[in-house]
C-alpha cells in the first residue's frame, strides 16, 4: 500500500481546468461532539484544568472552554 500511494509513482501533466466563480462557506458548532469524546472536563467551570498554559494565580476564575466553533470557507474566483 505504501508503494502505491507514494511519489514515485506519479506523474507531472499540465491540464487546463475551467471552474465556476463559486464561494462556499460553512460553520460547524463542535462542543457537543466534543464532550461525547470524553472531553467534558474542559467544558466544565469547576473541572476545567488548564495549569499547563495559565497560572493557577492567573486562573482565580477558572478557565473553561465554553463553545467550540469551526468556519471554513472556499473562493474560487478568476485568479484562483
Amino acid at each position: 500500500m505504501q508503494k502505491l500511494l507514494s511519489h514515485q509513482n506519479t506523474r507531472t501533466e499540465e491540464l487546463h481546468l475551467y471552474l465556476p466563480k463559486f464561494k462556499m462557506e460553512a460553520t460547524f458548532e463542535l462542543s457537543d461532539m466534543l464532550q461525547q469524546l470524553e472531553m467534558k472536563d474542559a467544558f466544565s467551570s469547576q473541572k476545567a484544568n488548564f495549569a499547563g498554559i495559565i497560572s493557577e494565580k492567573n486562573n482565580q476564575n477558572r478557565l473553561y472552554i465554553s463553545k467550540v466553533i469551526h468556519k471554513a470557507f472556499i473562493d474560487v474566483n478568476e485568479e484562483g
